[in-house]
């Protein structure tokens, strides 16, 4: 039957079948069920048309031949597979990672030479294979490793590695003040003595041929906490007859930052005796922080705390920091070295002294120093 005979014979009953259904039920069900029975029919009426091409086109061949056909149509379609390039910056591939070429003379800077080399292979991952250069996972190649070659071109290879430290530093003591009514008001005395605790720090350093381009620190642990110092200061009123006599004998006790004195290599701070293990000149700056904690995890301290570059002086180490005429102006510690300022942009012997305020800092300003590397003397 031709197609359109069987179209408009099918339009016609549906036709009539609308017809019966409006005259027996209402309006509303007639429009739901005519939408359902148009849906349908659509679908039928494509199968059957898509039914009538096919013989038609294939002139009431087999189903063989239906087969045939579709599947030379689909053999004529071209090949869609992608195509994937080759991994670079990894193991540096075989000879056979590139097809040999004309010869031509590339220049090869790589562990601290540059080598003039004669290759074959088309691209640098090959070229630098057929030369016998071995390049890691974590490696860089410049231009990238699928670059196609040719004479006189230069290629580096940054080596990278991947270093771990491990530095112990110390934890500073808290000192806790008491009041006692068995000393006078201005006395005081030292209870307990503080001792400081210890510290684990990890570092993980990334280089580049050499150069530090990353310093992290990836672990910090405890391995001992500090004791306080305990001070019990006086609250006894003092008689006329007792301030002539105390007062001589309380004034260098309770004096605070007196000028260090020098002998050789010891140094005296207030009473307490110091090895002097290294001596440095350089320039001193000043900082704060409101957060107050240190690179190294340890709490900033006004008096106790400074910032070094750690390749000049070592994290923990602790320090005195005085001016020229040997502290006879002004004198910061003993300090624990616990912050590092920006020292990959700052060149020099500096040392960035902890204060209380963003303007003691401004007061401070930079200044000429001398840095004593100490250790107490027992």
């Amino acid at each position: 039957m031709p197609k359109k005979e069987f179209t408009r014979d099918l339009k016609r009953i549906v036709e009539l079948l609308c017809s019966t259904i409006n005259q027996r039920m209402g309006t509303i069900k007639f429009i739901a069920i005519a939408l359902c029975v148009v849906v349908s029919l659509s679908a039928v009426v494509a199968g059957v048309a898509l039914a009538i091409d096919v013989i038609g086109t294939n002139g009431g061949g087999s189903a063989e031949s239906t087969a045939d056909s579709a599947g030379a149509a689909l053999d004529s379609e071209p090949d869609m597979a992608p195509e994937y390039s080759e991994v670079y910056f990894q193991i540096a591939p075989t000879d056979s990672g590139s097809e040999a070429g004309a010869p031509v003379t590339i220049n090869v800077s790589c562990d601290g030479e540059t080598k003039s080399v004669t290759v074959t292979r088309k691209t640098v991952s090959g070229a630098l294979a057929e030369a016998g250069y071995t390049v890691f996972m974590t490696d860089i190649i410049s231009p990238a490793g699928n670059t196609s070659v040719y004479d006189g071109m230069t290629v580096t290879v940054l080596r990278t590695t991947v270093e771990t430290h491990d530095y112990y530093v110390q934890v500073p003591y808290d000192t806790e003040y008491r009041e006692t009514a068995e000393l006078y008001e201005g006395e005081s005395r030292v209870v307990q003595e503080g001792q400081p605790g210890s510290r684990k720090i990890t570092l993980q350093q990334t280089l580049y041929n050499g150069m530090m381009i990353e310093n992290k620190t990836i672990s910090s642990v405890i391995i001992s906490d500090p004791v306080n110092s305990i001070i019990e200061n006086g609250t006894k009123k003092r008689t006329s007859a007792t301030t002539k006599a105390t007062t001589k004998a309380t004034t260098k006790a309770t004096t605070s930052n007196e000028p260090p004195e020098i002998s050789g290599s010891t140094v005296e701070v207030n009473g307490v005796l110091y090895n002097i293990t290294q001596t440095l000149e350089g320039r001193a700056t000043a900082y704060y922080s409101s957060s107050s904690m240190t690179y190294t995890g340890n709490r900033a301290v006004v008096g106790g705390t400074v910032a070094v570059n750690p390749n000049i002086i070592p994290l923990g180490s602790l320090v005195l920091v005085v001016s020229p005429d040997s502290g006879q102006t002004w004198s910061y510690g003993p300090a624990y070295a616990h912050d590092c300022y920006n020292y990959y942009t700052i060149t020099g012997t500096y040392v960035d002294l902890y204060m209380a305020s963003y303007q003691d800092c401004v007061k401070f300003g930079n200044r000429n120093c001398i840095i004593y590397i100490i250790t107490p003397a027992s």
